[in-house]
């Protein structure tokens, strides 16, 4: 909740902040910068996608390791596991939010990206 409040408000570096202690269980393998990585958690998930989301708010703003916002995102995105149950909810919702609303046809454009499931990054 705090991640998503900060990012609300324009806290990206306060919610960068806020995944790093998440890191370890995010990692592949064991990194000078991120330390040793925690394999097989239950949080890996949660841990890539809330790192995703950050860097996707940085938008084309160079950040860590050199990398724009969009680009550090779509790594995270692509580290988060293909069953991680929120690609499903996202989708559901967009679902709901598309049936029952009027939007532009750029909002729609969106919505049907992430209707699509984990191809929207």
């Amino acid at each position: 909740m705090k991640l998503t409040i900060s990012l609300m408000v324009g806290g990206v570096d306060e919610a960068h902040d806020l995944v790093l202690p998440v890191l370890p269980y995010s990692l592949p393998e064991d990194s000078e910068w991120g330390g040793p990585a925690v394999y097989d958690s239950p949080a890996l998930g949660s841990a890539c996608y809330s790192h995703a989301l950050v860097h996707r708010t940085e938008g084309t703003h160079l950040g860590e390791l050199g990398l724009c916002g969009w680009d550090n995102a779509r790594t995270w995105f692509e580290e988060t596991p293909q069953d991680y149950a929120l690609f499903d909810e996202a989708s559901n919702e967009c679902e709901n939010l598309y049936v029952h609303s009027s939007f532009t046809p750029d909002e729609l454009s969106v919505l049907e990206k992430i209707k699509g499931g984990r191809k929207w990054h």
